[in-house]
């Protein structure tokens, strides 16, 4: 019996996704839908930061906030 080379799912999936780019890029599609949301949620963030910084800082009572950091 020959003993073959074993190789990891991940690198299987790997190989076939490069063999077959349709599929590649339908995938990559779901991808950036996924990502839409979080994204502009961010975005929607980043662009009100100081707004909120001034919010938080107000219901607070006092200067306590001085930056939001999103990741």
């Amino acid at each position: 019996m020959l003993k073959r080379e074993s190789k990891s799912i991940g690198d299987i999936l790997s190989e076939y996704f490069e063999e077959n780019p349709f599929l590649k890029t339908k995938i990559a599609e779901q991808r950036a839908v996924r990502a839409w949301s979080e994204l502009v949620l961010r975005a929607e963030l980043q662009m009100n930061k100081d707004s909120l910084i001034e919010k938080l800082n107000e219901a607070a009572g006092m200067p306590i906030v001085y930056d939001i950091v999103l990741r």
